[in-house]
């Protein structure tokens, strides 16, 4: 039994086959993707000949950007096994065309034909000849719908030898040998027509051989054709292609006027094929570059490269040609498109991942944590998941990504454009960097370096390719790809050159321009460029847009509000009845405003985007805003993944009750998905539409959800500042119910720079709040608790935890539960009860792994290494901190990454493993550090003392402790204070100052108030090295060093024993 045929690397599967004839075989086959049917070409590898694979790629490359309502589309194309494929939709209710299709279906001959007629000047324009029309590859619709299928793999230079052709319908030109051109094309066309009306074939009679000559000779009867249709049907089929009509439009033109019907509105002639599809040129030396990583990536070493450059300077046609390449090289290719405003959580991912998980064996928990942004992925993948998604699903969702993409083992590369429109996405890519070296996966991602210029700092070991505009020499090539080998002249080259700076878009723009006052392309080769540049850029994109129909006009500007990508269910509630949709699409592109990536349409490049825009006053884009939202309502609802989209649309509409009521949704989405840079960009966006004097009552919620947003990424500058400006605004305007994440946020703030006296009293004023909801007091009376464990007053701490645990219960609320449990487990680890400790860890990690609450989870683990660490229990912590760096990797949380790091330390150290315990401390304080935590930087400073001591490496130590020094001078930590302190009595005795030490020790013995398990571990690091006092060994180390006593004294004002 033949196995079921598949194609696009497992994507379609054959379900029936529909037919097969000489271009190759056609099946029904189910789209994995889309959950749809549709049909799949296999062309006959022989029908492409020794055609290079990447030219063949680059004609099909073509087929599937066509898009008109009288051609099938070609929706995706590639090889499989080397063997060309096609895919198109299935057309359900259509049927092949025969006179009577037309009479069930109610169209005339003329109409149809007409519309024949009309797909071919789509078709001429862009260089595709059809080469085998007949009426079996003209379908009819029920809907009266004409569309020709099975075009397109021929040339003009392409003999009928050199393909599969269908002798009855075959011009006389090519049954001599000749070239295939838009003239024999419109020979099929009146063999088709003659047979809708005369019921036979003009050259009827006999087998192949004798059709030959009647074909070649012989002139056709048109004794029973109506009067009305000889003339034109006599042209069409003459004998000469010079003696045919000169174009498809000119034919149309001529049956519009044989049977009184209106002409077909005009169209862009043909010029518009050489501009759009002109020969890439100006970036051999990166096209060369791009397909050496590409042979890289077979040889299994992929990684990440950047294509940074301006608008309009050529990105994507050079993305667009690696696509190609790959494909022809057998890569598994897939792309991603970012959207300015920010669109959908992990929005550049969301077309990425699909093709990756096709029959991918992946785990029932990533995949639960995938769905976030895939929720088909239960159609997709290998098997059937029953994990039910996390609630921090999305949190955890940049390390599921991460392990995906390692774990592919076929060559791939992955597109993503417009970087600089997915902030959320650049922490992903620094991470996937250096793990797909040795991988075979490719990144490649498209930026624009005028808006994100630092962006290659931001991802070290990323390759980085930056165009710049054409040289000279490169727009001498562009005008002769575009105008045949003379090109234009040197002057207009000048002109060109100097009026658009070499910007490719630009370049292309004005030759339009000039070719449209000239009259064609070639009328403009010596033509003055100054009087069609005269207004700038800005004059020649408005007469672009300006060859877009009238009708079509009102939503064009709608769709270029809305974005640059379109959507298709929002713009079908847009358009109303008055447009229909298809047709305005098919306007639109015909005039190139449009054109089609994969299966998604958008504007051509997003400068027409902003013409648009620029020709649309104040008034009415407040107006166009105001539809684009009530529509995205209409289409989503709720949903607030689109939540921040709608918010931006209604802010521009200057609704701010709204935009502030869609911000908010859609802020709580980004948190519970960990996305807050892209939070962060919505409310920043929004709030820069609003007037906090107008509307204050809803912009100081976003003031302050923005200053959450800024704390959770460890900017505490910025969230004091987001804090500050709401609390003000809302002092100003008299709002005093709804401000307690204000307090709570700027005590986090305070608590994690240092000033812990501060962060009490902000604690103190949120319990005094009488609108602070129950999670807000929870943790305000955890912080305080926090506060006394700082202070190393642990009887003092208990009371505030318990409180705030009787109140989560209370009120059900397991976010604030599981805060009081993690730090109820850590209190007893600092104080010495180790067991508690486990106990109180082991009950907080149930918690969390029952509400799929995966940072608490990490949290617990954290705790519950430490615990197991004092307690001797090494190599069930050594499994436990394994369980949390693969949680923390899929979470990708900065501050328990560094609280990991140092507990590895820790147990590294308590085994004696010091050449691995230091390395992991320099890390969590570089860590810290760059979070701006200094009392999380002296804790692992003290742990790394001690490792160094314990080595020997008195030097290191004494760096380590006078940076601690450094640190110190800035926080109100008692904790951290008395840590120093016993950090220098180490290190005094480790350097044979004996004395200082034990003079430390009893003064402070019983005063101090460090917690159990730094106590411990210093006093018995001190107590061993008194022991062993050895005066030779004192010898072979530095000097005694009163100077660091001195420094201690210094920096904490303190009377210490002398």
């Amino acid at each position: 039994m033949n196995p079921t045929p598949q194609w696009g690397k497992g994507r379609y599967r054959g379900i029936e086959l529909l037919g097969a004839g000489g271009m190759g075989a056609v099946w029904k086959a189910d789209d994995r993707l889309n959950q749809s049917e549709v049909a799949v070409k296999q062309v006959r590898r022989e029908i492409t000949g020794d055609a290079p694979r990447l030219a063949l790629a680059r004609e099909f490359q073509t087929l599937s950007t066509l898009r008109h309502p009288h051609i099938i589309s070609v929706l995706d194309y590639g090889f499989e096994e080397g063997n060309p494929f096609l895919v198109m939709p299935l057309l359900r209710d259509s049927t092949p065309l025969t006179a009577a299709a037309l009479r069930h279906a109610g169209v005339p001959v003329e109409s149809a034909v007409r519309q024949i007629l009309q797909a071919l000047i789509y078709l001429h324009r862009r260089g595709v000849i059809h080469c085998d029309l007949k009426l079996s590859n003209v379908m009819v619709g029920t809907d009266g719908q004409v569309r020709l299928i099975d075009f397109g793999i021929a040339s003009e230079s392409q003999t009928a030898g050199q393909g599969t052709f269908t002798m009855r319908y075959l011009a006389p030109e090519l049954v001599s040998g000749g070239s295939v051109s838009p003239a024999s094309d419109l020979y099929s066309v009146g063999v088709l027509a003659y047979q809708l009306l005369a019921g036979c074939h003009p050259f009827e009679g006999g087998d192949a051989f004798a059709l030959v000559p009647r074909i070649l000779y012989e002139e056709p009867d048109f004794a029973h054709i109506p009067g009305r249709w000889v003339p034109f049907l006599a042209r069409l089929l003459a004998k000469t292609p010079e003696a045919r009509y000169g174009s498809a439009r000119e034919a149309v033109l001529a049956l519009a006027e044989a049977h009184g019907m209106p002409a077909p509105a005009e169209t862009a002639d043909l010029r518009e094929s050489f501009l759009q599809a002109a020969r890439f040129v100006g970036r051999q030396p990166e096209m060369t570059a791009l397909q050496r990583r590409l042979d890289s990536v077979r040889q299994g070493c992929g990684g990440v490269l950047l294509v940074g450059g301006e608008s309009g300077v050529g990105k994507s046609r050079l993305v667009d040609e690696m696509r190609t390449a790959a494909l022809c090289d057998g890569l598994r290719v897939t792309r991603g498109q970012a959207v300015m405003d920010g669109g959908l959580t992990y929005q550049i991912w969301r077309d990425v991942l699909p093709p990756l998980l096709l029959d991918a064996h992946v785990p029932s928990e990533m995949a639960a944590i995938l769905r976030a942004v895939v929720p088909q992925i239960g159609a997709l993948t290998a098997h059937t998941h029953t994990v039910n998604e996390p609630v921090d699903a999305a949190k955890r969702f940049p390390g599921a990504l991460t392990t995906l993409l390692v774990g592919l083992q076929e060559p791939t590369l992955i597109i993503l454009e417009d970087l600089q429109w997915a902030a959320d996405s650049v922490d992903v890519l620094r991470d996937l960097t250096p793990l797909l070296a040795e991988r075979p996966v490719l990144v490649v991602a498209t930026y624009r370096s005028d808006e994100m210029a630092g962006l290659i700092d931001n991802l070290p070991g990323a390759e980085s390719i930056v165009l710049g505009r054409l040289s000279a020499p490169a727009l001498a090539d562009l005008s002769r790809a575009i105008l045949g080998p003379d090109g234009v002249s040197v002057d207009l080259l000048d002109d060109i050159a100097r009026q658009t700076e070499g910007n490719a878009f630009f370049v292309v723009e004005v030759m339009r321009a000039l070719a449209e006052d000239a009259g064609s392309l070639d009328q403009i080769r010596g033509a003055p460029a100054a009087p069609i540049m005269t207004g700038g850029m800005r004059h020649i994109m408005r007469r672009r847009l300006n060859r877009a129909p009238v009708w079509a006009r009102p939503l064009l500007n709608t769709a270029a509000v809305a974005g640059r990508s379109l959507d298709l269910r929002v713009l079908d509630v847009l358009a109303g009845d008055d447009v229909r949709l298809e047709h305005w699409l098919a306007a639109c592109a015909d005039v190139a405003l449009f054109d089609v990536v994969e299966t998604g349409w958008r504007f051509a490049h997003d400068k027409i985007r902003e013409a648009l825009l620029a020709e649309i006053d104040d008034r009415e884009l407040a107006a166009q805003n105001r539809r684009v939202a009530a529509a995205l309502e209409a289409v989503y609802g709720e949903d607030p993944a689109y939540a921040g989209v709608t918010a931006r649309h209604w802010a521009e509409a200057s609704d701010p009750e709204r935009a502030s009521s869609a911000a908010q949704r859609s802020d709580i989405y980004h948190r519970r998905t960990s996305a807050h840079k892209a939070a962060q960009h919505m409310l920043r966006s929004v709030l820069a539409r609003m007037d906090d004097s107008r509307d204050a009552a809803y912009s100081v919620p976003l003031y302050l959800a923005l200053g959450e947003r800024h704390v959770e990424l460890g900017e505490f500058a910025e969230a004091r500042r987001a804090y500050e400006r709401g609390m003000a605004v809302a002092a100003e305007h008299g709002i005093t119910r709804g401000l307690v994440r204000g307090p709570l946020g700027l005590a986090y703030i305070e608590w994690r720079t240092g000033d812990i006296n501060a962060a009490f009293a902000l604690f103190e004023r949120v319990l005094e709040t009488d609108d602070a909801d129950v999670l807000s007091r929870a943790r305000a009376l955890n912080f305080m608790g926090s506060y006394y464990v700082a202070s190393l007053d642990f009887a003092r701490a208990e009371p505030f935890y318990r409180e705030a645990e009787q109140l989560c219960l209370a009120a059900d609320n397991n976010e604030g539960l599981l805060l009081t449990r993690g730090n109820l487990s850590y209190l007893y680890l600092m104080n010495g009860r180790a067991e508690a400790g486990v106990q109180a860890a082991q009950a907080a990690r149930e918690l969390a792994v029952q509400e799929g609450n995966g940072l608490a989870e990490a949290s617990a683990l954290v705790n519950l290494t430490l615990g197991l660490c004092y307690i001797g229990e090494f190599d069930e912590a050594e499994r436990t901190i394994d369980m949390f760096d693969g949680l923390i990797e899929r979470i990708g949380e900065r501050f328990l990454s560094a609280y990991g790091l140092r507990t590895r330390a820790i147990l590294s150290e308590l085994r004696g493993d010091y050449a691995q315990a230091c390395p992991l401390y320099l890390r969590a304080i570089d860590a810290f550090d760059a979070m701006d935590s200094p009392v999380e930087v002296i804790h692992t400073r003290v742990e790394m003392i001690h490792a160094r001591c314990a080595m020997g490496d008195f030097d290191a130590a004494r760096v380590q402790l006078m940076a601690m020094l450094d640190d110190a001078r800035s926080i109100e930590d008692r904790e951290a204070s008395d840590v120093i302190v016993y950090a220098g009595a180490l290190l005094a005795a480790s350097l044979g100052q004996t004395g200082f030490a034990q003079a430390w020790l009893d003064a402070l013995g019983n005063g101090a108030k460090v917690g159990g398990y730094y106590l411990a571990m210093v006093r018995r690091s001190i107590d061993a090295l008194l022991a062993h006092d050895d005066p030779a060994r004192r010898r072979k180390v530095a000097p005694p060093n009163g100077d660091i006593l001195d420094a201690i004294r210094a920096a904490f004002d303190e009377d210490f024993p002398a």
